[in-house]
């Protein structure tokens, strides 16, 4: 939310947002300084813990610049890419939820793009792109080698 507030305004104070006390932490927690250990434990375990209610809510039903924002998001896959198109989920990701694969590989699917979507398994975000480098690896060499 950090990084999408510099490019959408949506929030113009970090307790519009954030409840205490990570309304006046979070901002500095991501200024690329910070590992991703330093910013995760200096999280809360939950959404409702980080979030305001009111804030949560734009979230669960997004108006505004909120729907702005997402409906933008949503686009990068409404297009029909020429080249082969996998997608990578995972159940444990908690980063990119799996529902946001199976979303993107229906809008490419009305491209008439088909674009499999291979499960890395229940594991976190950061696991599912190790897990997945060496499958999407040794798909690049059997596309190089047709």
């Amino acid at each position: 939310m950090v990084a999408w507030n510099r490019l959408h305004p949506l929030y113009a104070s970090p307790a519009e947002a954030f409840q205490a006390p990570y309304d006046r932490t979070v901002t500095a927690l991501f200024d690329g300084e910070h590992t991703d250990e330093q910013v995760a434990a200096a999280l809360p375990d939950s959404l409702q813990q980080l979030f305001t209610p009111a804030f949560l809510q734009q979230l669960t039903h997004p108006t505004g610049e909120f729907a702005r924002m997402f409906r933008s998001a949503d686009s990068v896959c409404q297009w029909a890419p020429q080249a082969p198109v996998r997608l990578y989920d995972a159940d444990g990701d908690q980063d990119v939820a799996p529902a946001n694969t199976r979303s993107c590989q229906a809008e490419l699917a009305t491209e008439g793009v088909n674009a499999p979507v291979v499960d890395a398994g229940v594991t976190d975000h950061n696991g599912s792109a190790l897990a997945s480098y060496p499958v999407i690896r040794s798909w690049f060499d059997t596309l190089a080698a047709r």
